[in-house]
């Protein structure tokens, strides 16, 4: 039986081939090496970015997960986990999810940092997992028709409402429909089906508002055009 101790020569040849294989760049087409990417190049895209969600959607960052590819030289995918208090219905939940993974997708590919390092590998909202959880008592103890969940994960969107929690099942005093629920409403749609919903949406909202008459002022027309004006003047004549 052959003995398993090495040498030292043998050792340091392994050591350094072993080095170059971990930190070298592979391809069995050509060879090509991307710098790094360093986990502060994406906080300083991803973390003002939540902080504009903070206080725009009143969304609260809890945690957040980057997945790295070739040896750390592209973005595989990324997933964010938010909570709020806010009360949403299915509509406004479907335009939340669609503005911010388009969103995201925009700051990352288009920074001038990460853009030219991820610009051979484009992030797409395929690559993203977006959690958020709606946590308001209104939800738990009034409505839950609310949503509770909305998830985006493999390119598919996910709305659950508060009823998934189940928890009036427990209750005896609450109605037999409560006792007895043992489902919870729920849709899934791809997310490109959901950008389409909220486009078609949206354009048919503007195109409603431009058909209305727009309101005049009271203070419009002959009638009191030549009062603002005498007023306008004699402010004016005060002024030193």
């Amino acid at each position: 039986m052959s003995s398993l101790k090495m040498n030292p020569i043998s050792r340091i040849i392994i050591a350094t081939f072993a080095s170059i294989s971990l930190t070298g760049c592979y391809n069995t087409h050509e060879m090509t090496c991307l710098p790094g990417i360093e986990n502060v190049q994406v906080m300083e895209v991803v973390l003002p970015y939540a902080i504009n969600l903070q206080h725009d959607k009143k969304l609260f960052l809890e945690d957040s997960v980057v997945y790295y590819g070739g040896q750390g030289t592209y973005i595989e995918g990324m997933r964010l986990s938010f909570t709020s208090q806010s009360i949403i219905e299915l509509k406004a939940a479907r335009e939340m999810l669609v503005d911010i993974a388009d969103g995201l997708i925009d700051s990352l590919n288009q920074d001038p940092v990460l853009g030219p390092l991820i610009s051979g590998f484009p992030l797409s909202t395929d690559d993203l997992e977006i959690c958020i959880k709606f946590e308001s008592f209104l939800g738990f103890y009034v409505d839950k028709a609310y949503i509770h969940w909305l998830v985006l994960q493999d390119g598919k969107s996910f709305f659950y409402a508060f009823d998934m929690t189940n928890e009036f099942s427990r209750r005896p005093l609450l109605s037999s429909f409560d006792i007895q629920s043992e489902c919870w409403h729920e849709r899934v749609e791809p997310f490109y089906k959901s950008r389409q919903i909220v486009a078609i949406q949206r354009a048919a909202e503007q195109i409603y508002k431009d058909k209305q008459p727009k309101v005049e002022s009271l203070f419009s027309g002959d009638r009191f055009g030549g009062i603002l004006e005498t007023n306008r003047a004699s402010i004016r004549g005060t002024e030193l």
